[in-house]
């Protein structure tokens, strides 16, 4: 993205337009309050290094935390569509002129990626803490109750 870390990160009209062009650009109902845990890491110097390219760039790094008919896959497939056709940078322009957000006006969003493959839940410490003991407690019975019939069965055999 073009826009340099504080002037995005300062105004917080340049961080509400660009939640609304993710959430404008994917189906639903979502709304810009459903892209949460925004946050910003300037790799300017990274990209001067790489390329002789000396506008400045940043990583925006988000959740969309929303109730949806649609899937997680859905919904990244279509932002990443979005992205790569170049229908993203369009929304964004469109939002950040209309809002007055300069910092985003001249910026453009290259690619998207996801980093969670897993749209369920992980497990607990405690969850994963009560399964073990739990299991542990169900094999104890398990092989006490083998030892019982086992002893039972010897002593009905020898007749005491």
């Amino acid at each position: 993205m073009g826009v340099d870390k504080i002037s995005f990160e300062e105004s917080g009209v340049t961080a509400m337009v660009f939640k609304e062009a993710v959430a404008l650009t994917m189906s639903g109902d979502l709304t810009s309050d459903d892209v949460t845990k925004l946050s910003v890491r300037d790799v300017t110097m990274r990209r001067r290094l790489q390329s002789s390219a000396s506008a400045a760039a940043v990583i925006a790094r988000f959740t969309v935390d929303a109730q949806s008919i649609y899937s997680a896959n859905q919904l990244f497939g279509e932002l990443s569509s979005a992205v790569t056709s170049g229908a993203f940078n369009t929304v964004l322009f469109d939002r950040a002129t209309a809002a007055g957000a300069t910092a985003l006006t001249g910026s453009t969003t290259r690619s998207v990626s996801r980093t969670s493959e897993s749209s369920e839940p992980a497990l607990s410490t405690g969850a994963i803490v009560g399964i073990a003991i739990g299991g542990a407690a169900l094999l104890v019975i398990i092989i006490g109750l083998v030892y019982w019939i086992r002893v039972k069965n010897i002593r009905s055999r020898s007749g005491t």
